[in-house]
């Protein structure tokens, strides 16, 4: 949190804060927002979503310190609080005429959104993507359960 928050200092006495560009509205800044949120409440919760919308070493402690685990269902409550955020930051944006997470349009420069269609398209085909993608970091605890049940046997 020391990082983020001397980039917003350093955002006001370059003058560079705008509310349009430098709100904590982009995944990274509210996943880390919500891994100090879980280190201090051990939330369960915030855990599940945190998995797969947030991976670091926050998590790492969570998984291997505190023996957290997630779930099929995490990657459902994951996906379901990507779309509240979504609803959310998508209102600011419109608001205040920003793009924060890149719900409005694509971003100006070349980026890996040009080979996902137009807009409002490439917002699905991410969402299809972050599903691939929970899936296979959700493999490693698939796999684990499958040795553990055979070498129970």
């Amino acid at each position: 949190m020391l990082p983020e928050s001397c980039l917003y200092l350093w955002y006001v006495f370059e003058k560079m804060w705008d509310i349009r560009y430098t709100l904590p509205l982009e995944l990274c800044s509210i996943t880390l927002v919500l891994s100090i949120i879980m280190l201090f409440n051990r939330s369960i919760l915030l855990y599940q979503i945190l998995y797969f919308a947030g991976i670091g070493v926050a998590i790492l402690y969570m998984t291997w310190i505190e023996n957290y685990k997630p779930t099929w269902k995490s990657i459902g409550i994951t996906m379901i609080f990507l779309n509240v955020i979504l609803v959310f930051v998508g209102s600011v944006d419109s608001l205040l005429h920003a793009n924060y997470m890149f719900l409005l349009h694509k971003p100006d420069t070349v980026s890996i959104l040009d080979f996902l269609g137009p807009y409002p398209y490439y917002l699905i085909f991410e969402e299809l993507i972050a599903i691939v993608i929970f899936i296979v970091i959700f493999l490693p605890f698939i796999v684990g359960r499958k040795k553990v049940a055979i070498l129970s046997k």
